[in-house]
């Protein structure tokens, strides 16, 4: 084939170059013979470009295709064949028909790129929709099992939405119209100003807004207490805020629960109140039993003792040894005799706190190689009452380290803090030993923590670096509240 191929008059041609769709004949030999300009152009060529070339030298990309698989059926079977397939030199899709004739194909042809395009986007859409859909369903049926009071309304405060638990909570019925009403008619009076001066403005503000405020019980109970987080909706498009939307829980029962709780823990604390008043009255009863004049009798009777073993020294050598012994038990007697009586003593509240931690400290450590330092602020100061609960907290503190820290050095500080004071007695010594601190025989902390508690305050123990250990206890100024 020399040149390209005509069809027919000048007419026909004219025609054919004004058909929107690419026209194109390839012989047996799979050389063509003719293509139109719209043809040419869709695959980026010129009509003499392509025309007398063989097309699988134009796109060799092409064998091993679709393409190849159905020009040839076509040519063999002589059969029409149409598919669409995409031409990668040119980077486009196609849709083509090829009709044979006995030695030969022609070939119409459209470029359907955009329509694939825009095919897979209207699938993808319709996908997403029906995502959407289910999502929406999915979101729905989360509304309609909540127990919650969910709800939505406009940026003026006109309700839009609410679940069917947020209508049995506040007793309306399934067949109300909510739209009829605003976020007034859903609140008690006493919490109307709450919702419209603080509550939308902020969440207008801030995006959203949390606490708790009340519900008005349509059925004409009691208001009902409810926790709240309300948030805007914003459009997905704009970001602008579209309406408020809110998530709101029962807490009845919640504040039935800490209640009873609170109840309880009263009543313990009163109980426990009781029980430590009624110790400290019997140990002032056995403190004002004993008399301080025991002390005296039994020092008198430790220096008689002392004459004796110095009349009687040399005289029996084989007595002086367990002479000595009773000796040294006599005096310790006597200074266990001592600290009982102080331990039994009531504390001296009508002084200040710091002079009480000072008379402590001079007791505890009378004979012990301790340093201990005392740094109260000028303003720590409690009530007579609450002043007794610290003294007799930091005398056991005070002892437990005595008896258990092997400590040289200590230091207790009392500041004023949030309403009362803060005492804290810290050591340097092997560190805390719950196991220890809890055999018998032993001041244990379950007595200064109760102590804290009966006066209102909280107590902690905790390590003191490097390997020491923290008593740290704070007191409100005033004692509780009785009733």
């Amino acid at each position: 084939m020399n040149g390209p191929t005509t069809y027919g008059s000048p007419d026909l041609a004219a025609a054919l170059r004004r058909v929107t769709d690419g026209i194109a004949s390839v012989n047996a030999d799979w050389r063509c013979s003719y293509i139109n300009d719209v043809g040419a152009a869709m695959i980026g060529r010129t009509p003499s470009e392509v025309i007398g070339r063989d097309i699988w030298t134009i796109f060799p990309e092409a064998l091993g295709t679709a393409f190849e698989t159905a020009f040839t059926d076509a040519l063999r079977h002589q059969q029409a064949v149409e598919f669409e397939e995409y031409l990668e030199p040119v980077g486009r899709w196609f849709s083509l028909r090829v009709f044979p004739s006995h030695d030969a194909i022609t070939l119409y042809f459209r470029d359907v790129t955009e329509v694939r395009a825009a095919e897979a986007a209207q699938q993808q859409a319709a996908r997403e929709l029906a995502e959407a859909y289910a999502q929406r369903a999915r979101f729905r049926a989360l509304l309609d099992a909540s127990e919650d009071y969910i709800g939505i309304a406009d940026l003026e405060g006109r309700a839009l939405y609410l679940n069917p638990g947020g209508r049995a909570l506040v007793g309306l019925s399934p067949e109300s119209d909510i739209r009829t009403l605003t976020i007034r008619d859903l609140l008690p009076p006493q919490w109307v100003e709450q919702a419209m001066t603080v509550e939308v403005p902020a969440i207008r503000r801030d995006g959203s807004w949390s606490g708790e405020h009340e519900l008005l019980d349509h059925r004409g109970g009691p208001p009902i207490p409810v926790r709240v987080s309300s948030f805007l909706l914003r459009d997905p498009d704009t970001g602008r805020p579209v309406a408020l939307a809110t998530v709101q829980r029962d807490i009845r029962d919640e504040r039935a629960a800490n209640e009873r709780l609170r109840r309880v823990a009263e009543q313990r604390r009163l109980l426990a109140a009781r029980l430590v008043a009624e110790h400290d009255d019997e140990r002032a009863r056995i403190a004002a039993e004993v008399q301080a004049d025991a002390v005296e009798r039994m020092t008198d009777l430790s220096s008689e003792f002392e004459q004796l073993q110095q009349q009687l020294q040399g005289a029996v050598p084989e007595l002086e040894e367990t002479m000595g012994q009773l000796g040294d038990a006599l005096a310790g007697t006597i200074e266990r005799l001592r600290d009982l009586l102080f331990d039994l003593e009531p504390d001296d509240v009508e002084r200040s706190l710091a002079d009480g931690l000072r008379t402590v400290i001079a007791h505890v450590f009378e004979h012990a190689p301790v340093h201990c330092e005392l740094t109260p602020a000028a303003a720590a100061d409690l009530a007579p009452q609450q002043r007794s609960h610290a003294l007799r907290i930091a005398r056991e503190a005070l002892n437990n380290a005595r008896a258990h820290a092997r400590a040289s050095r200590l230091e207790v500080s009392a500041v004023a803090r949030d309403g009362g004071v803060e005492v804290s007695v810290v050591d340097d010594g092997v560190g805390f030993d719950p196991a220890r601190e809890s055999r018998p025989g032993h001041r244990g902390l379950v007595a200064m923590r109760d102590r804290a508690e009966i006066a209102g305050g909280r107590f902690e123990v905790r390590p003191a670096p490097p390997h020491g250990t923290a008593v740290v206890f704070w007191l409100p100024a005033e004692p509780p509240d009785p009733r």
